[in-house]
């Protein structure tokens, strides 16, 4: 009863099945006879499944040889599935899945053989592979091995490989372990989650040449609820270079922009210098006059520090204002930037316009300070422009505001949340309906040709949109003009304050001490200053002097203050020379304005300490005890940015 129901289930079934004893077929069900094309078993039966396919299979192998092998290999597993090419009665050449199955049956070999015709896949697989071909893209398509079971011209032509290179073979046997494993685990992740993923790369193309990629991968699941991962690989490199190159454009832009304005405020920043200068030498003339006389010359001569000290202040603003940008976006008090720009136009701007504060928020946002510095100097001399000829009243304010939904605002379709206005307002001229319609136009100007290039308030609209931010202008013709600006306030967190550590008292050296600066007046008096605290000094005008003394004699000297810009070799270089020959070498590096090195490439060479000129005697004395006490500390802890100005300026010299 069993036997004729394996029978009936055998004859009825719509699958190809087969039994196969010593590699001739046995036995067949009618499914076979109408997939092969014949009416009778008869002319199957006590033939060999080459008979019934072409004589090479798709891989290049005969048909007869790779059957034999194949019987040999489900023998010794117990089971195989693989894809064949079979031939029916009319030639036709179709493809078929075997899963060929041992049979226990003595001495004999016998198989029981399942075929399925999957010519609808194969002919689905060439639709797909014209399409994927047809993309300019590279793609690839994995198997949960890691395997590439499908890929495109593009694919082959980047990577420099042959299909028979990569198809059905693992990342394994391809590329690399370390690579291979790279590519894996990102591969496995995306597999896991199931979740699209994109992530950025470079490689080397065929040619040899270095290329910025952007692969697309995703997780799909096939008719045979396998996971699948299809990647597609965008060539992206010209699209960072041509980013790279219109934001170099644009910070030219935004440095001309800064060039422009100082241009406009340069005639009321000579005149604040120069008044700085007449009260220096009137003090410096008078404590001359008076120098049988302590008490007198004493005042007369710290009257010409703090002189020197709003130089140096006026100096520093103009600095922070026109030095490229090279900061990143930070949290950052935007108060302490309004302050710093206003304390620059009140030495600009004549004393016939008022600058009124109106500070009322101290709010963190995300920005570039520099940036931010430079819509706030923008807008004021804008301001300060329209009131040239009449004066006025230049009011800069900050002001905390909550918007609660985009009604409150319908013009800058504000999102909801909390920002920080910054609003400047002139009580100037004003301008029309028109006019303010064009302002944001780059080198849209009102100005006469040689009072601007109008790319001021362009400037400004590209960075406020940059930071997230939002800007609106009101104005009336006679009645003055207002511009608000508004950035994302960001939350902060609550820290506990510190006690400030008490100042330290300068005490006595005996160390010595190498200097270098091709400056002879910062060179004559730092050395004296240092020798007054007790230290003793080698100094050297000429560099590459300095780097020979050092090099003969490398622990003569416990410290080596320097200059950055000086003939022969910069200060930069020269201590990657010395930190050479003795690599615990403290060095102190000084400079009045340089922007070839940044903080981060000072820490990276093992620089101690860098100061902006001038320096503070007490200030570097200071630095120096603290290298001598700490000397087993790491160099970034203490590479900072310039401290604050105090007395006993030492002189400086732009280098």
């Amino acid at each position: 009863m069993e036997q004729n129901q394996y029978k009936e289930l055998f004859n009825r079934s719509s699958n190809a099945i087969l039994v196969i004893i010593d590699d001739k077929f046995f036995d067949c069900n009618a499914a076979t006879l109408k997939l092969l094309g014949y009416s009778n078993k008869q002319e199957l039966l006590n033939k060999h499944p080459s008979d019934f396919s072409p004589e090479k299979q798709p891989d290049g192998r005969f048909s007869h040889e790779k059957a034999n092998d194949l019987f040999d290999i489900a023998y010794k597993k117990g089971s195989i599935r693989f894809e064949w090419d079979h031939k029916k009665a009319d030639g036709t050449i179709f493809p078929v899945e075997v899963l060929l199955t041992v049979i226990p049956n003595g001495s004999k070999k016998t198989f029981y053989a399942v075929w399925r015709d999957i010519s609808d896949k194969k002919w689905s697989e060439q639709i797909l592979n014209s399409i994927i071909n047809a993309i300019s893209d590279p793609i690839y398509v994995k198997d949960e091995t890691q395997k590439y079971i499908a890929l495109n011209d593009a694919l082959l032509n980047l990577v420099g490989l042959s299909k028979e290179d990569m198809m059905n073979k693992s990342i394994h046997d391809i590329f690399s372990h370390k690579k291979a494993k790279i590519i894996r685990d990102k591969d496995d992740t995306v597999f896991n989650s199931g979740i699209e993923h994109t992530n950025k790369g470079i490689i080397t193309d065929a040619k040899g040449h270095k290329r910025i990629i952007s692969t697309k991968k995703a997780v799909f699941t096939n008719e045979e609820n396998k996971k699948i991962l299809v990647g597609v690989i965008k060539d992206i490199t010209e699209q960072v270079e041509n980013y790279k190159e219109k934001e170099k454009l644009k910070n030219q832009l935004l440095q001309a922009q800064k060039m422009e304005a100082m241009g406009t405020l340069a005639g009321g920043i000579a005149h604040d210098f120069n008044n700085i200068l007449s009260g220096i030498f009137g003090y410096a003339q008078l404590a001359k006059n008076h120098v049988n006389d302590p008490e007198k010359a004493t005042i007369y001569i710290n009257e010409i520090i703090n002189g020197a000290n709003k130089a140096v202040e006026l100096v520093q603003q103009i600095l922070t204002f026109t030095r490229k940008s090279t900061q990143k976006k930070k949290p950052l008090r935007i108060y302490i930037v309004v302050k710093e720009a206003i304390k620059l136009l009140r030495a600009s701007i004549p004393v016939t316009i008022t600058i009124k504060e109106n500070i009322h928020s101290r709010a963190k946002v995300i920005a570039d300070p520099g940036k931010i510095h430079q819509v706030v100097m923008n807008l004021c001399t804008n301001a300060y422009q329209a009131m040239i000829d009449t004066g006025g009243i230049l009011s800069v304010g900050l002001k905390e505001i909550k918007i609660q939904n985009q009604r409150h605002t319908p013009r800058l379709n504000l999102m909801p949340g909390n920002y920080i206005r910054l609003e400047v307002k002139d009580t100037g001229q004003g301008m029309t309906r028109k006019t303010m319609n064009k302002i944001f136009e780059p080198y849209f100007t009102t100005k006469a040709a040689n009072n601007g290039t109008g790319i001021g308030l362009s400037v400004v609209h590209g960075i406020v949109e940059e930071h997230n931010g939002y800007i609106e202008v009101d104005s009336r013709k006679g009645q003055g003009t207002s511009f608000k600006v508004f950035f994302p306030i960001i939350q902060e967190k609550t820290v506990l304050a510190t006690a400030k550590p008490e100042k330290n008292i300068l005490s006595q050296g005996s160390e010595k001490i190498l200097l270098v600066d091709d400056n002879k007046n910062i060179l004559d008096t730092t050395k004296k200053i240092l020798e007054y605290h007790g230290y003793r000094v080698k100094s050297f005008s000429n560099v590459m002097d300095a780097f020979q003394v050092f090099k003969n004699n490398p622990l003569k000297f416990d410290l080596i203050i320097s200059d950055v810009t000086m003939p022969g070799m910069t200060g930069d270089i020269f201590s990657r020379k010395v930190l050479d020959v003795r690599p615990d070498t403290p060095i102190i590096l000084c400079s009045g304005f340089n922007e070839n090195i940044s903080e981060k490439e000072l820490q990276d060479i093992g620089i101690k300490k860098f100061f902006q000129k001038p320096v503070a005697s007490n200030e570097l004395i200071s630095e120096i005890q603290h290298i001598f006490s700490y000397n087993n500390e790491p160099a970034s802890k203490n590479i900072s940015e310039c401290f604050s100005r105090s007395n006993n300026l030492i002189p400086t010299h732009q280098h």
